[in-house]
């Protein structure tokens, strides 16, 4: 019987599919798409998350769904009609379902989120004269939500002496935009201080939701010199507190760093759906493998003709190397995935934050088909995610505004993907506005900047807005640099941007295709920097007294051990199996990393975690090895500051 992790992990991915299924179905309902066969799909797609959640005990989750599958069911039967009142809540039960799938895959109960009131409000709508319930933000839920990135943030926030507070804003209960107002808010305070957490997160954009929300950030400002941050109308009552790191990190800083690189086990990687096909094709390559092997052995031991040994040997290593190739050929394209995983979340953010802005927008969205490295599609979401968000939120006018000049209330912001010539391209393009120049050059010498340098320059300075004051709406600065260090530092991509002004802009980003994404852990250990792949790390912990003890018995008597599980290993200046007289013994570091390869498992002590490096993995090449499993280290030609660790150290 499988084991009920695995069947838990391919839960997830099945629920995650169904959720995004759920959106675009309700997407297309409030489009006035009313045919039978998509209520039939919905349905199904409620159905089928409801089963597999009973199936599992995730008894909220099943619940949740089962009052959905009631909803469309009423749709289906044309006793409720999809208008937006009733598609609005239906999306609210998808974003709870989406929350508590969340809290699964991180090792929770789906029961850990609260759908007290989407509940209520689905069966109420059953009810022809029952109200919907607007559930209100709890401020003080917030406290105990947060992830380990958002903690990590904290750390080092602390580390910068900057102070931590809590700031719980109210609107007005007739305000007409909630959302907006709580997005403005968020983006003046990202420009003179470091925001950690919004709740609710303004992901969920349900614009009832932000009657009452709670930022988290960190500055080291005077709590009088942020204030203005919250000087938006039809805010009624902010409350400023500040909040003790001890509330959110317990023990050293490096232990929220340590949170921060710990990975989970067994489970630790992507879940991939592989093709049968290429499953084949990889056991068969590892059928010829064994062929080989045996064929090599044969010459080693003198069963085959010796005169020939020589050429041979060459040919079957010739053909080792091919299969090896066909390996990772497969093995790669196991990896690719549709990058309409990061498109199809667009539609709904287009549609909701439009709604939220009393604009009027729609997406189109071509390449959608195309597959490339999942490693990839993690790093394109967000600049994909801030651009688009842009648009609706700078760039489409309002739709008097777009009437009074001669265009369709409706904007439109294309999205479009292609690959050619080995890169990948996506054009994010809008009919809005498009960038005031005179303004940004305006705002960048009043800045000290240099105002004669490149538009998109100076948007991707790091801080750059187009806000004379906090109480402004951002210009489309904000995130610009963010965006720049993603597409350019990471993927080693280009940005460029067409802007027309009164006519939109388009922003074109090109990115190679060569592998995916390398993330390495950089680290110390005495006068060693070295980076290792985050993928071989099982976890990083702080070392303490007694971590270490000697075997004194059985085979690994002698052997330091970690924790009595893992043999502890030390870099050494040559491959000597005794220290060499004068070298430190590398005992005493401050921090044990947990390796894993090919199924071999140490400990490798470390005086210093150094930084995260994110690096594209078809420019990386390996130089002399320096020291025994010490390479120098090379991004696209140019030497790096640090050493590459292999993995194989395991094996000392």
């Amino acid at each position: 019987m499988p084991d009920k992790r695995d069947l838990v992990t391919g839960f997830c991915d099945d629920a995650n599919r169904l959720i995004g299924e759920l959106n675009n179905a309700f997407l297309e309902l409030e489009q006035g798409k009313v045919e039978a066969e998509r209520f039939n799909e919905a349905f199904r797609n409620a159905h089928s998350l409801k089963s597999e959640a009973a199936f599992l005990d995730f008894t909220s989750l099943a619940h949740l769904a089962h009052e959905l599958e009631d909803i469309l069911q009423l749709m289906r039967d044309g006793k409720v009609k999809p208008e937006k009142e009733v598609i609005d809540l239906c999306f609210q039960a998808v974003d709870t379902m989406k929350e508590m799938i969340g809290m699964v895959e991180s090792g929770n109960r789906d029961d850990a989120v609260d759908a007290t009131d989407v509940l209520e409000s689905l069966r109420r709508w059953k009810q022809p004269d029952g109200p919907i319930a607007v559930a209100e933000v709890d401020p003080k839920a917030a406290l105990f939500r947060i992830t380990d990135f958002e903690r990590g943030l904290i750390a080092e926030a602390r580390e910068r002496g900057e102070q931590l507070y809590r700031a719980i804003c109210t609107i007005s209960p007739a305000s007409p935009m909630k959302y907006p107002r709580a997005y403005l808010v968020v983006n003046n305070l990202e420009m003179i201080s470091n925001v950690v957490k919004v709740y609710p997160s303004l992901d969920s954009e349900d614009d009832a939701a932000f009657s009452r929300f709670v930022i988290f950030y960190t500055t080291n400002k005077p709590e009088q010199d942020l204030r203005g941050a919250f000087a938006v109308d039809e805010i009624e009552n902010v409350d400023i507190e500040e909040v003790d790191y001890r509330m959110y990190l317990s023990g050293q800083v490096s232990e929220d760093l340590q949170s921060r690189l710990r990975v989970e086990r067994p489970n630790s990687g992507l879940s991939v759906r592989m093709d049968s096909r290429i499953l084949d094709e990889s056991l068969g390559y590892l059928d010829e493998l064994k062929i080989r092997v045996h064929d090599i052995d044969g010459l080693l031991t003198g069963k085959v003709d010796s005169e020939r040994a020589a050429e041979q040997m060459l040919s079957k290593l010739s053909e080792i190397a091919r299969i090896s190739s066909g390996v990772e050929r497969a093995l790669r394209q196991a990896r690719l995935a549709p990058i309409g995983q990061v498109f199809e979340r667009f539609s709904r953010l287009v549609r909701d934050l439009g709604a939220s802005l009393e604009k009027q927008a729609e997406l189109k969205i071509n390449g959608s088909e195309l597959n490339i490295d999942r490693s990839i599609i993690e790093v394109i979401n967000d600049p994909l995610l801030h651009l688009i968000r842009n648009s609706v939120d700078h760039g489409i006018e309002l739709p008097e505004e777009r009437s009074s000049s001669g265009k369709s209330p409706t904007g439109k912001i294309f999205v479009d993907a292609s690959i050619e010539a080995g890169n990948l391209t996506i054009i994010i393009e809008d009919d809005g506005s498009g960038i005031d120049e005179q303004q940004v050059r305006q705002r960048a010498e009043e800045l000290g900047m240099d105002a004669e340098q490149e538009l998109l320059d100076i948007l991707c300075t790091p801080g750059f807005s187009t806000s004379a004051t906090v109480s402004d709406i951002s210009g489309r600065g904000v995130g610009m640099d963010l965006i720049y260090d993603k597409v350019v530092n990471v993927l080693g991509g280009r940005i460029s941007i067409d802007n027309r002004p009164g006519r939109g802009v388009r922003f074109t980003l090109t990115m190679p295709l060569n592998g995916g994404i390398l993330k390495l852990l950089v680290m110390r250990s005495r006068e060693y920097t070295f980076a290792l792949p985050r993928r071989h790390i099982l976890e990083v912990a702080p070392l303490e007294e007694g971590d270490i003890q000697t075997v004194t018995e059985g085979t690994s008597e002698g052997r330091k051990m970690y924790r009595g599980s893992y043999p502890v290993i030390l870099l050494r200046t040559s491959r000597m199996k005794q220290r060499p007289e004068g070298e430190s013994t590398g005992w005493n570091g401050n921090y044990a990393v947990l390796i894993s390869y090919l199924g071999a498992e140490a400990c490798l002590v470390v005086d210093e975690l150094v930084l995260e490096e994110d690096l594209p993995e078809g420019e990386i090449q390996l130089g002399s090895e320096l020291l025994p499993y010490l390479y120098e280290c090379y991004r696209s030609g140019k030497l790096k500051e640090y050493l590459y660790l292999s993995p194989a150290v395991v094996s000392v």
